[in-house]
């Protein structure tokens, strides 16, 4: 098979200072280049670099919560680097070759950012709309209630970087954190403009809880689509319109040689619909699905096609899950809905890969020598 992919990673179930991309080969698992970059806005972290696309010329656009690095590969250095007082638990960005815009998912405001290929900011989509009313109480409800049943256990956690019980409890890895304004979830709703003053640092305020938790995008013909985890539904930047629905907290949503795949962590799942050439066809043809992993042990996000038949998908081990496994990495067959392969990460570059990307042709003929 011959085939290299990238990997971001972070440490997931205990904090680190350090994010990692990986280079696999996955025909024998083996892992022949590595980058680590200390965190640049905070100190430590459970995540890592997020999410990755290549546009045109093999650039490689990469981000973390709040910044964003162009790459370039084989072997892995980056050649621009931006950070900006907007950006807060950024999951994915993406570069359209074709009007030189970067658009970015900042997932803690609940919008996406577009900026100019200098890094510019141009312009700001807020996605929250009133039909998120409920869904907006709702999130504050729950999320309010984890944040401050335990604010007084995440106060007192000691910064060793040992897994402890006290660590899995949603939010505690944004402790560094400086602002935890109840109020953030109900200005993002009814005023969003409020943070867009230039003046405030938003990369420390704690946004939590998310509404719509948007964390991918995908061009199909001239329509740029964002997966929002929350909702469970994909939508249509520009029109708001929801073009697929029910899903169970999907990650991922990419479109390759017209087969379109999205992951559900909330199920484990992979999903997949063939023949796919306009949105039409996403919103009428069916969804294959296939169990990748066991819900309750970890969740599936990252995903890409490495031939028609073949797709490769990460597994982050969840927080609450104490047990020395790692990470890993699935092949699945589509055609019979099987994983064929399990590739294990070490343990020592985290437990939180967030995107997987077939990158063969820039490490054609390498792999093989390593």
């Amino acid at each position: 098979m011959n085939k290299t992919v990238l990997i971001s990673i972070g440490a997931g179930t205990f904090f680190s200072n350090e994010k990692y991309l990986l280079v696999i080969n996955i025909d024998d698992g083996s892992i022949f280049d590595t980058f680590s970059k200390k965190h640049q806005v905070y100190n430590e972290s459970t995540k890592g670099f997020t999410g990755i696309s290549l546009s045109k010329n093999n650039a490689v656009w990469i981000c973390s919560e709040a910044e964003l690095y162009k790459f370039d590969l084989n072997p892995i250095s980056y050649n621009n680097y931006y950070t900006d007082k907007i950006f807060n638990d950024v999951h994915y960005c993406f570069y359209d070759d074709n009007e030189n815009k970067l658009f970015v998912c900042n997932t803690g405001l609940d919008s996406v950012e577009e900026f100019n290929q200098n890094f510019n900011h141009v312009k700001s989509y807020n996605l929250v709309r009133k039909k998120y009313f409920f869904k907006t109480i709702k999130s504050i409800i729950s999320g309010y209630y984890r944040q401050y049943k335990h604010r007084k256990s995440i106060s007192d956690i000691d910064n060793n970087n040992q897994t402890t019980e006290k660590l899995f409890y949603e939010d505690i890895r944004y402790k560094n954190l400086k602002y935890a304004d109840p109020f953030n979830t109900f200005k993002k709703f009814f005023c969003p403009s409020f943070f867009y003053n230039k003046k405030d640092d938003l990369r420390f305020y704690l946004f939590r809880p998310h509404i719509l938790h948007p964390n991918f995008i995908c061009k199909i013909q001239d329509n740029i689509l964002i997966t929002l985890k929350n909702t469970g539904s994909v939508i249509d930047l520009k029109t708001g319109k929801t073009i697929i629905s029910n899903l169970s907290g999907p990650h991922d949503g990419i479109l390759k040689n017209n087969i379109y795949l999205i992951t559900e962590s909330g199920k484990g799942n992979l999903l997949y619909s063939k023949d796919i050439y306009s949105i039409k066809d996403l919103q009428e043809k069916p969804f294959e699905t296939i169990q990748v992993c066991d819900p309750k042990k970890g969740f599936v996000r990252g995903v890409d096609l490495i031939d028609n038949n073949t797709a490769v998908v990460a597994v982050s081990k969840r927080r609450d899950i104490t047990d020395e496994k790692p990470a890993w990495v699935a092949l699945v067959d589509l055609n019979s809905r099987t994983i064929t392969k399990k590739i294990d990460i070490p343990v020592i570059y985290g437990t939180n890969p967030f995107s997987v990307i077939d990158i063969s042709h820039l490490y054609k003929g390498q792999s093989d020598a390593k």
